[in-house]
C-alpha cells in the first residue's frame, strides 16, 4: 500500500528513533561484544545506470520532503570506491549499526527479568488461536497446546505468520508471506580489505554485511542475502515453505559477489550454510 511522504517520514522517524534508543541501552548495558554490535557505514553500490538514476531520484525526494539525517548520505566516487572497498562501481553510504538479533533479544529478556523478577517467557508454546474471553477480568483468551491463557493484550510479533491469528491480514492487502534466502559466504580476503561495512546492491535486492572477527588478519564470514529478483515469477510473495531452497536464488547468490569485487571472492566457492527465512512484504 501506499501511504504517501508523510506517512513514510513517520516510519522513519520511528525507525531513527528506535535504533538510537537500542544502541544507547546496548552501550549503557556494555553489551557491545555480546551481541555483535557494529557501528560503521552502510553502502550501495550503484553498478547499473538505472542503479543510479533511481537512487539519485529516491534521495532528491527525500531531501524535498526534509527527511531526517538525509545530510548524512555521502556519494562516492568510482576511483573512491575503488580505493576503498576494491570495487570499480559508484556508490552511496551512510552511518550504519549491524546486530546479531537473537543475541539482542536474549540480552533485552535478562534485563526485563531482572526489572521484574515474575516475568515468565513460555517457549514451544504456539499460539493457536486467539478468541474474546467468557471469564474472569481478562479480554482475551489465548489457545496453547498446553492450555489456554487469559490476558488484557496481545502483542503479535511473528512477521508474516501473523495472518494466521488475524485472517481479516491475509491477502493483497493485508500481511504478505515472503520467503527470503540467505548464504554465509566466506571472504578471500583479511577483514582490513573486507572492512565492517555492510552493504546493498541491485536496489536493494542484494544485501550483505561480514560478522565480526578476532583478529584483523581473519577472512570474514559475509551473510549475503536477497535475490528475489532473480526467483522466477511471483518473487517468492505467498511462500511459507522453509524446508526447501529456490535454485534460481541459489545461483544468483553464488555468482554475485566475485565479479564486484576481484580478489576479495573466490569464483565457484561454496557457501558454509545457506537457508531461508519468511518475512512479510
Amino acid at each position: 500500500m501506499n501511504y504517501g511522504s508523510e506517512e513514510a517520514k513517520k516510519a522513519h522517524k520511528l525507525e531513527l528513533h528506535t535504533a538510537s534508543e537500542l544502541i544507547q541501552l546496548i552501550k549503557t548495558e556494555g553489551w557491545e561484544e555480546t551481541v555483535d554490535l557494529v557501528s560503521n557505514y552502510r553502502v550501495g553500490l550503484l553498478v547499473s545506470e538505472k542503479d543510479i538514476r533511481v537512487t539519485k531520484a529516491d534521495y532528491g525526494a527525500a531531501k524535498a520532503a526534509q527527511a531526517d539525517l538525509i545530510e548524512n548520505v555521502e556519494w562516492l566516487t568510482e576511483a573512491e570506491v575503488l580505493r576503498e572497498y576494491g570495487s570499480s562501481y559508484p556508490a552511496y553510504r551512510h552511518p550504519g549499526n549491524n546486530v546479531w538479533p537473537l543475541k539482542l533479544v536474549t540480552q533485552l529478556y535478562k534485563l526485563a527479568k531482572k526489572l521484574n523478577p515474575e516475568l515468565k517467557l513460555h517457549t514451544n508454546t504456539p499460539v493457536t488461536s486467539i478468541s474474546p474471553s467468557t471469564a474472569g477480568l481478562r479480554r482475551w483468551t489465548l489457545s496453547t497446546p498446553r492450555g489456554d491463557i487469559q490476558c488484557s493484550y496481545v502483542l503479535h510479533a511473528t512477521n508474516a505468520y501473523a495472518s494466521h491469528l488475524l485472517p481479516h491480514l491475509h491477502g493483497p492487502k493485508g500481511i504478505i508471506q515472503t520467503r527470503g534466502q540467505a548464504i554465509a559466504l566466506r571472504a578471500a580476503a583479511p577483514s582490513t580489505e573486507i572492512t565492517k561495512d555492510a552493504w546493498v546492491g541491485t536496489l536493494g535486492w542484494k544485501y550483505w554485511f561480514p560478522r565480526p572477527v578476532h583478529l584483523p588478519e581473519d577472512k570474514p564470514l559475509v551473510i549475503l542475502g536477497g535475490g528475489r529478483d532473480e526467483s522466477g515469477p511471483g518473487l517468492e510473495s505467498y511462500i511459507v515453505d522453509d524446508s526447501t531452497l529456490n535454485p534460481n536464488v541459489s545461483r544468483a547468490l553464488r555468482k554475485y559477489l566475485p565479479p564486484l569485487f576481484p580478489k576479495k571472492y573466490e569464483e565457484n566457492r561454496e557457501p558454509e550454510m545457506e537457508w531461508v527465512n519468511m518475512s512479510k512484504s
